[in-house]
């Protein structure tokens, strides 16, 4: 081959080397204006703090104290607070998580509450403090819906009833032909979950028994921190150990072989027991052992347990002898 050929060759890969070096920093131009250039706008972005976060990547994280962010959630009503949560299925009886859900403060805008089921995103501050017990004080700042139609059907407010409106005129439907005694019992943790429906929960029960022939003097209401939500149903004890033990105490001594007893449980549980109000008795669930140990101090002919709680099956076992 001449060696004008063989100069002709490497002429042609010089140019093609070139080319492609051309194309090269002609894209990474033209990336970069689009990017960073003056073509952007600063309408195009989105400040970081108006993205949609999932609370499993906020809440927990001390890096995001004190910040302003943006929570995806579920609103909820309980016990007069406003809650965000992240699925409403979690807020039934069991104790909420405080990596699921926040508590708004602030001033709340009427337009809130018509989102009740459907997944919403809220912009606020994340409080530097936890509510005692509970989940983290978020700042409301604003909020837009991410859906339009509710994911989630059922009752999002958490609302106390009135009793002399709910019961007044109902005839007592049995008369007595033996003593009968209830207990009914209900911890509520916190200010934060010691939701209305637990409250409503016992003065249907108050009201169901005495139809039923028991007396409300041998009604034995353990609520919360000992005060009644209203003035018809009377509250005996707060929701503390101290407390059952005084009741089975009185019971032990007054029930005999041909009574009934009637207990019934709401509020939260777990896998340790019965929640208790926490500012009261701050050692821990009513456990399955003590509450099978209350119940066997008593002489009866029939009793009726009926728990509602969460995890409560897990007492069967205890219980069912």
């Amino acid at each position: 081959m001449s060696k004008k050929s063989k100069k002709s060759k490497q002429g042609i890969s010089n140019i093609m080397i070139v080319l492609v070096l051309i194309l090269v920093i002609t894209n990474a131009a033209t990336l970069y204006y689009f990017m960073f250039g003056p073509g952007v706008r600063a309408a195009d972005t989105v400040p970081a703090e108006d993205v949609p976060m999932g609370m499993a990547d906020v809440l927990g994280d001390p890096a995001y104290i004190g910040e302003t962010v943006t929570l995806l959630g579920y609103l909820v009503i309980t016990a007069g607070n406003h809650l965000l949560v992240s699925n409403p299925m979690l807020v039934f009886n069991n104790s909420l998580d405080p990596g699921n859900y926040v508590v708004l403060r602030g001033t709340l805008p009427p337009a809130l509450n018509e989102t009740f089921g459907m997944q919403i995103a809220v912009k606020g501050e994340l409080g530097e403090t936890q509510i005692t017990g509970g989940g983290s004080e978020f700042f409301f700042d604003s909020f837009f819906d991410i859906t339009y139609e509710p994911e989630y059907k059922g009752t999002f407010v958490d609302v106390k009833l009135n009793p002399y409106r709910e019961f007044a005129g109902i005839p007592y439907l049995f008369d007595a032909t033996e003593e009968k005694y209830a207990v009914l019992y209900s911890g509520g943790i916190n200010t934060d979950k010691d939701h209305y429906r637990y409250w409503n929960d016992i003065i249907y029960m108050y009201f169901i028994l005495q139809m039923h022939g028991y007396d409300p003097d041998n009604i034995y209401v353990i609520y919360k921190d000992g005060v009644s939500e209203d003035g018809y149903t009377p509250v005996d004890y707060p929701a503390t150990h101290a407390s059952l033990d005084t009741v089975f105490g009185l019971l032990s001594e007054e029930m005999g072989r041909a009574d009934t007893l009637f207990f019934y449980t709401t509020n939260h549980g777990g896998s340790g027991g019965i929640s208790v109000w926490n500012a009261m008795d701050s050692s821990g669930a009513l456990t399955h052992s003590q509450v099978s140990n209350w119940l066997d101090s008593i002489t009866c002919r029939y009793m009726i347990i009926v728990m509602e709680q969460c995890v409560s099956g897990k007492f069967i076992t205890h219980l069912s002898s």
